[in-house]
């Protein structure tokens, strides 16, 4: 009976789209879960840590709008395509070099690749599923990410520890091609309702949406807050003397909770619809950041937190993108997902750069105390907006 249903809402394009998002979120999470501890190895210190990883964030939110109203226009499998292409690209050159300078031209080629790929599958959900089961087949995409943090870093945390960076970072290339080949193979999906429209008739009607507006402040914070942990947790993991592999644990324990919860979301959001789901996944979040306040370097406290957090992220996510579809016809839903996901990259730039600073004079402690104050905060602004609206 399940996979009757599943048949009834998965056709042949949506299972590549999410095989697709698979197969990109190994290679990024997998490339992403060994950057900033390449970086120290290199001889970066945690401040210049921070400022490689957050080229990433800056270069995709430069790329994310322009990509997003063109792939409104041509299609969403190429921009899924060419950001699959340039993230192999950013893997065969990272297992040449032998310098923390040339780690911001791969971080700029992952932001090129994030700007690319991700809105247009966001929005590719939508336009090759049927708009009835869209919290579903959202909550089917957030689950491959999930997924995919259970095979990408763990791997390639075992090719660092066993062998080197230059063969972790080729298996990431080939997981990076996959996903190139498995997005060209969707057909083309373009919407005739921008016919004869702008660009920036485009652009200004998706701003002028107050749900767009409104849910901005959940990518900005709650994006800002994954990267800057991304980065400042390898780091942490890599001072007090841990091997890669914890924190590939630490992306494995939040993969397996995470697609669990991204799965249950669907559950959750039929019954106390997406603002409470949005709402309890930001709590839990927080509760799970707040751990790493008194950090001690046990890996088991560290892996509790990730059970919380990854929950949390489990809930958000597929919520947060479950209203920003619903709000925006089906011609605009890719600049729709580029404008909200830039929130991603501005929140991510920023707060990666302070916080690492932060962490680098007054310790990681504090900069984890200022993570979890800025979710609350974002918990109880996206509340009150979300619910004047009427969601």
């Amino acid at each position: 009976m399940i996979t009757a249903k599943l048949k009834s809402e998965v056709n042949r394009e949506v299972l590549l789209v999410i095989i697709s998002v698979f197969l990109y979120f190994a290679a990024l999470g997998g490339m992403g879960s060994i950057i900033s501890r390449f970086s120290r190895e290199l001889g970066a210190s945690t401040y210049e840590t921070g400022l490689i990883f957050s080229i990433g964030p800056i270069i995709g939110v430069l790329s994310r709008i322009p990509s997003g109203v063109y792939a409104d226009k041509f299609g969403s499998k190429y921009f899924m395509g060419g950001g699959g292409l340039i993230l192999f690209l950013a893997a065969i050159y990272a297992s040449y070099i032998n310098s923390y300078n040339e780690l911001f031209l791969v971080r700029g080629l992952q932001g090129l690749s994030i700007g690319l790929f991700i809105s247009a599958s966001i929005a590719a959900v939508s336009l090759y599923g049927y708009m009835e089961y869209l919290y579903r087949l959202l909550s089917y995409r957030a689950a491959a990410i999930s997924l995919s943090s259970l095979i990408g870093p763990p791997i390639v945390a075992y090719f660092v520890d066993n062998y080197s960076y230059s063969t972790a970072f080729i298996v990431v290339s080939l997981f990076g091609l996959s996903a190139t080949l498995s997005s060209l193979l969707l057909p083309k999906a373009v919407s005739r309702e921008n016919d004869g429209v702008s660009s920036m008739m485009i652009i200004s009607s998706v701003l002028k949406n107050k749900y767009v507006l409104a849910l901005f402040v959940l990518p900005l914070v709650n994006g800002g807050v994954f990267i800057s942990l991304y980065s400042l947790q390898q780091d942490h993991i890599y001072s007090v003397g841990h091997g890669a592999i914890v924190f590939g644990n630490l992306l494995f324990i939040i993969g397996v909770v995470g697609l669990f919860t991204r799965l249950y979301a669907i559950k959750v959001i039929e019954k106390l619809g997406p603002l409470i789901t949005i709402t309890l996944g930001l709590l839990l979040e927080s509760i799970g950041l707040s751990l790493l306040i008194y950090w001690d370097g046990n890996p088991y406290t560290l892996y509790t937190m990730g059970m919380l957090y990854g929950g949390g992220i489990g809930f958000t996510v597929p919520s947060g993108q479950y209203i920003l579809l619903s709000s925006v016809s089906e011609g605009m839903r890719n600049t729709a997902s580029s404008v909200y996901a830039s929130g991603f990259d501005i929140g991510g730039s920023v707060l990666v750069v302070l916080l690492s600073y932060i962490a680098q004079v007054y310790g990681f402690s504090t900069s984890y105390l200022y993570m979890t104050l800025a979710l609350l905060l974002s918990m109880a602004i996206l509340y009150i907006s979300l619910k004047r609206l009427g969601c």
